[in-house]
């Protein structure tokens, strides 16, 4: 999960544009305020997942649910923090913007939402360990999503991959 994490980490961030349509200014501002959640996020999904990790090598039951309830909490906060990004994205590519830099911010509000998807998956699995305080119910339950977690990834990876190709192919259109 941290190698996710790290490439999560890697490509948050939208690109700032200064083009001369009308509403650009809004759309920087939505995106600079959508980069400010995207780090929170980022630094919350780092402390659920060493919760995670402490509901693992917990040696009692009551440790087991400590770690992980506030694992939710902090999933459940970062999954909140990648939907209002991916709405200030959203926003941002219905202003009026170059096409292709609508179409950019669009590809990574959907690269946002599979973020919260992710986010939303990984407290379920906390949620679960401390509903249980076992470790077995945790490993069980992360064996049985672990198929709609790596799809995630994966389309998740794609929709970056996409938006970051359509940035460096279309430089002119991100000029600073």
């Amino acid at each position: 999960m941290r190698t996710v994490l790290r490439v999560l980490a890697a490509s948050c961030c939208a690109v700032l544009l200064a083009c001369s349509f009308d509403e650009q200014d809004q759309a920087n501002k939505n995106i600079m305020e959508a980069n400010e959640l995207l780090k929170a996020a980022e630094g919350m999904q780092v402390e659920a997942f060493d919760l995670h990790e402490a509901a693992f090598k917990a040696m009692t039951i009551e440790a087991v649910k400590e770690n992980a309830s506030k694992c939710v909490k902090k999933f459940d906060d970062a999954a909140d923090n990648y939907d209002r990004a991916a709405k200030l994205a959203e926003d941002a590519s219905k202003l009026k913007v170059q096409k292709i830099v609508a179409e950019y911010y669009d590809l990574k509000r959907q690269q946002f939402v599979k973020d919260a998807e992710l986010a939303r998956i990984d407290s379920k699995l906390c949620k679960s360990a401390a509903e249980s305080g076992t470790k077995e119910k945790l490993l069980a339950d992360r064996d049985a999503v672990e198929k709609e977690r790596n799809t995630l990834v994966t389309e998740r990876n794609e929709l970056n991959e996409r938006a970051e190709k359509m940035r460096e192919t279309n430089a002119s259109a991100f000029q600073k």
